[in-house]
């Protein structure tokens, strides 16, 4: 059977495979296109909602969603957050880092709004080292269908994006500073204004919300 699943900082929706019933707003654990992570079961997937989902935005329900502890990754994830803003400004690179989330698999997912273009592979690289995962650009700059990819690289050969070494190491292989999204060009607000942005609507997205039936 298959659901739809909201999942990630961000609500993505995507349509999710199971084998078992899951009700309405059971906390459950994916396998996205981003990786290993929790989302909240919406309802069963039907065709009148299909319009509603990209297509990448597909995966298997694992399991029930163990009770959360995020004291860890919060620190973790704001040390990594401070670490990567610091290297992107010691290399000069047009990049302001605004947020992270950290997934169940251990991948870094940092959300990051790129100014102009610009090779991000050193950063990348070095905040893999640095704290032994895989780490990857989500570039809010662009459309959520470009930006949102499925963790296997940008597309160029030898390029990847899971952690290890050499070519494996953080998406950064290719050259484009990808990491899953690329550096892209175009004109943006000033970026202490849009950092001041985005936390206010993450705060509004992690307030509780009436929710309502899907037709």
């Amino acid at each position: 059977m298959e659901y739809l699943v909201q999942y990630g900082r961000p609500g993505y929706l995507g349509r999710f495979q199971s084998d078992h019933e899951w009700p309405r707003d059971t906390s459950v654990v994916i396998e996205s296109p981003r990786g290993r992570e929790r989302g909240i079961v919406l309802a069963p997937a039907q065709p009148t909602l299909a319009h509603l989902v990209d297509h990448h935005a597909t995966g298997a329900i694992i399991d029930a969603s163990p009770p959360d502890d995020d004291t860890a990754l919060s620190s973790l994830g704001d040390a990594i957050l401070h670490r990567a803003q610091t290297l992107a400004d010691d290399s000069g690179l047009s990049l302001s880092f605004i947020d992270i989330e950290i997934l169940l698999d251990g991948t870094a997912i940092l959300d990051a709004l790129v100014f102009a273009e610009c090779n991000a592979d050193s950063v990348f690289e070095t905040l893999s080292e640095e704290f032994g995962r895989p780490i990857k650009l989500h570039d809010v700059s662009r459309a959520p269908s470009e930006a949102m990819t499925p963790s296997t690289g940008c597309g160029k050969e030898g390029c990847g994006s899971a952690g290890g070494s050499g070519s494996d190491k953080g998406c950064t292989s290719c050259g484009s500073g990808c990491s899953t999204g690329g550096c892209s060009k175009g004109k943006v607000k000033d970026a202490d204004e849009l950092t001041t942005y985005f936390a206010n609507l993450r705060k509004q997205m992690e307030s509780p919300t009436d929710r309502y039936p899907l037709h």
